[in-house]
């Protein structure tokens, strides 16, 4: 039998809206975190019918009888969060939480690294760019416009922390975006972080990997504690064409034609069993392959295997990669 992975959905800012196309996306999660501005008890309540939730107190969520708190603490499936709804009122030591999660700014935000202020008792995230704020020209994969970027290419350097900010999925506000993320954690304890974005006239218009856990030895399937937080960055050429709306998913023109060997990521076991879900529903190769953030050949050689060797595992698709 392969992995068991568990998928929590983060969010934040909801101010009182809570989207249908939300809670459907969230559907099937293990849990939910909210960043707070959640602004009607109800919203809590119905994510509450959905699974578990864990919520911090925002700077609108007042003269509540039962107030929210204003920073958690919490592991889940063997992952340590710190959740604040302003990172600015952060006055603690938050060195020992994997993920730093917070909101406020309504705005999508993805950084590793690690800066502790003078007295000790801060840590904020910092020391990388971040690649996943950029912006996304006709609808096409976040970049820094380089052509010869490969869908899989990482920042060099990676953290112990993920600073995440998963933006707004409430009412729309200004240009910005409507987004949200998911947690995928499996056994071994790798970890894999979506972006979502979605339409504001309803529906679902991409998901893409935008982090990755992986333990430092790059064996991933042996798993343990440390580990480090590894970005990804889209290829600058990657069409992320519509989830929703088009009834199109992905672009069966990306045949990866002339890779003749494929480079297969140090991390592929933490991607595997999110393209297996992939595969089970129908999307296309494609788009398997922007969704884990691995090039087309490799996407291709999973599925095939999968689809070949019926019952196969993670394990099973590492042997037969020769890994």
């Amino acid at each position: 039998m392969g992995q068991e992975t568990h998928t929590i959905g983060i969010i934040s800012d909801t101010h009182g809206l809570l989207r249908p196309e939300v809670a459907e996306a969230l559907a099937g999660c293990d849990a939910i975190l909210h960043g707070g501005d959640v602004c009607q008890r109800g919203v809590l309540r119905e994510l509450e019918r959905i699974a578990p939730v864990y919520a911090v107190r925002g700077n609108n969520d007042k003269d509540w009888e039962e107030p929210l708190p204003e920073t958690l603490r919490v592991t889940l499936f063997g992952v340590s969060f710190y959740m604040i709804h302003d990172r600015k009122q952060i006055a603690e030591d938050v060195g020992g939480a994997q993920v730093v999660l917070f909101g406020h700014t309504h705005r999508f935000e993805a950084k590793t690294g690690e800066e502790v202020s003078p007295d000790g008792k801060r840590s904020r995230g910092g020391g990388l760019p971040d690649v996943l704020n950029r912006k996304r020209p006709g609808n096409r994969g976040l970049s820094d416009g380089a052509e010869g970027e490969r869908l899989a290419d990482r920042d060099a350097a990676g953290g112990a922390q993920l600073w995440l900010n998963p933006g707004s999925c409430g009412p729309k506000r200004l240009r910005l975006p409507i987004t949200m993320a998911f947690l995928e954690i499996a056994e071994d304890g790798g970890c894999r972080l979506e972006k979502a974005e979605l339409s504001s006239k309803g529906g679902l218009l991409y998901r893409e990997t935008a982090a990755i856990w992986t333990a430092r030895s790059g064996n991933v399937r042996n798993g343990g504690g440390a580990g480090v937080w590894d970005l990804c960055v889209p290829h600058a050429g990657e069409p992320g064409k519509s989830e929703a709306g088009s009834g199109s998913s992905g672009d069966a023109s990306l045949s990866g034609e002339g890779e003749e060997e494929p480079v297969i990521p140090a991390d592929i076991g933490v991607r595997i069993p999110g393209m297996i879900r992939d595969m089970k529903r129908g999307r296309p190769v494609a788009e398997i392959a922007r969704r884990a953030g691995v090039s087309y050949g490799v996407a291709e050689q999973v599925c095939r295997m999968y689809a070949t060797h019926p019952g196969v595992d993670v394990d099973g698709i590492l042997r037969r990669l020769g890994l």
